[in-house]
This record gives C-alpha cells, sequence and structure tokens, in this order.
C-alpha cells in the first residue's frame, strides 16, 4: 500500500502501523473465573473470541449473558456465536444480514451451506437489535440468498476435479 500510494517517489507511512487496533488495548486478556455460562471452557469458541475480539472480549461475552440465544453458535461447526451479532449491530454498525454473515463472521466464506441455514436466525437476532419490522428482516433474508446465489454459488466437486485435473 506505501508503495502505491507513494507520491513523488517517497512512500507514504503507514497509518496501521502506528495506530493500535480495536481491542488491542490490556491485550492479552486473562479470562479467568469469567466463565459465562460456559463459554470460557469451550476452547474453540474461547480461542476465536479471543483472537478477534481481544480486550472487547469481555463486552462481547456480556452480551452473550443477555439473551439465551447470544450464548448458541451460529452454525454447530464453527466457532462463531450469536453474541458476535448482537456485538456487531450494537458497535460496529452493521445493518445488513450480508453484512453480519459475509463481513462480521464470514460465516459465506468458512461456513459449508455459506450461512444459509442460520440465515433466519441471525436476521431474527438483528431484527430485536436494530428494530426491524418482520417485512424487513423477511427481505434481509431474501436479499442475502440472493446474493450468495449470485456471488457463493457452491461449485460442484465434479466441476472442482475437472478443474484440478486441467493443472496437472
Amino acid at each position: 500500500i506505501n508503495f502505491i500510494g507513494g507520491r513523488g517517489g517517497k512512500p507514504l507511512s503507514s497509518i496501521p502501523r502506528h495506530m493500535p487496533r480495536d481491542g488491542a488495548d490490556g491485550w492479552p486478556v486473562s479470562l479467568d473465573g469469567y466463565e459465562p455460562r460456559g463459554l470460557a471452557q469451550d476452547h474453540e469458541v474461547s480461542e476465536h473470541l479471543s483472537l478477534s475480539y481481544g480486550s472487547n472480549i469481555r463486552q462481547l461475552l456480556a452480551n452473550a449473558e443477555e439473551d439465551k440465544r447470544f450464548a448458541e453458535r451460529i452454525v454447530p461447526a464453527l466457532p462463531y456465536l450469536m453474541a458476535e451479532i448482537a456485538y456487531a449491530c450494537r458497535y460496529e454498525m452493521a445493518i445488513t444480514l450480508e453484512d453480519a454473515l459475509a463481513r462480521r463472521t464470514r460465516l459465506t466464506l468458512l461456513d459449508k451451506r455459506q450461512g444459509l441455514a442460520a440465515a433466519r436466525n441471525v436476521a431474527r437476532v438483528m431484527a430485536d437489535e436494530l428494530g426491524w419490522p418482520e417485512h424487513e428482516a423477511n427481505r434481509q433474508i431474501a436479499a442475502y440468498k440472493s446474493a450468495v446465489h449470485a456471488n457463493y454459488q457452491e461449485i460442484p466437486p465434479k466441476a472442482i476435479m475437472q478443474t484440478v485435473a486441467g493443472f496437472t
């Protein structure tokens, strides 16, 4: 970035190098003695939250204690919690279902079903957080499904094998 953004042959300094990321203050965070509903005992979830939220993990875990839904995984196979959706709405300005699933949690890329199975439950949490009426939640679900099918459509295994065979 510095090379591309350089002017007059002089590289620009990298601002991120001198600016700590959100959640870096007080890192690493000790969760000793802090076990909301046993979440801290789930190593996979605990590691994911620590690496993703840094010192903001305490606020996220406090969110998880507010509503029993927040302590649930969004999809069973991945360590993302519904509390992350509430956190994204409250503190990160997430306002669309696609933003929450594609960018805030990356489930669109990491989940084998691209988050489609969880879309309705995530939309319910977002509706509660953002005050969406039911028709808006339904519109968000439809828009997310459309975006997934247009941009992240699953590639059939046969097509993958044909592509790989072409490179050998």
